[in-house]
C-alpha cells in the first residue's frame, strides 16, 4: 500500500515540478530578458506567481515523499530515492514544454538528455 501513496505522489510532483517550469517559461515569453528594470513586473506576473506556488508546492511533495520513504524502512537512503524520484521530472517537463511551448529536440539532444539522466541516477546510487 505503501508504494501506492509514494507513487501517488511521485506523480503530482512531477505533475507540478513540469507545470511550474512551464508557467515560468511563459514569463521569459513576455518579458524576454529578465533584468533588475522589469523585475517587479516579472514577480507580479500572474504566469511568474502561478509557477512559484507550483515549485514551492512541489517542494513540499517532495518532503512528503522524502518521509514517507523514510518511516517505510528506508530512513538510511531516503533523500537518495526521492532525488531519483525527481529527477523524472526531466521526462514531464520535455513532454509538457513539447505540446504546450512547441520546444522540439534534436536527436542529439535527446541523447545528451538520457546520458544526463543516466548520471544523475548513478550520482543517487550508494
Amino acid at each position: 500500500m505503501v508504494i501506492y501513496t509514494i507513487l501517488f505522489w511521485a506523480i503530482i510532483y512531477n505533475i507540478m515540478g513540469a507545470l511550474s517550469i512551464l508557467y515560468l517559461g511563459y514569463v521569459s515569453r513576455f518579458f524576454g530578458q529578465i533584468n533588475l528594470s522589469n523585475l517587479l513586473s516579472v514577480v507580479l506576473n500572474q504566469y511568474f506567481i502561478i509557477g512559484a506556488i507550483l515549485a514551492f508546492a512541489s517542494r513540499l511533495i517532495f518532503a512528503v515523499i522524502d518521509t514517507t520513504i523514510a518511516k517505510n524502512g528506508f530512513a538510511d537512503s531516503s533523500t537518495s530515492i526521492t532525488f531519483l524520484i525527481s529527477l523524472s521530472t526531466i521526462i514531464s517537463v520535455l513532454i509538457i514544454n513539447n505540446v504546450y511551448l512547441q520546444e522540439k529536440l534534436s536527436s542529439i539532444q535527446i541523447i545528451g538528455v538520457v546520458v544526463m539522466f543516466i548520471g544523475l541516477a548513478m550520482v543517487g546510487i550508494k
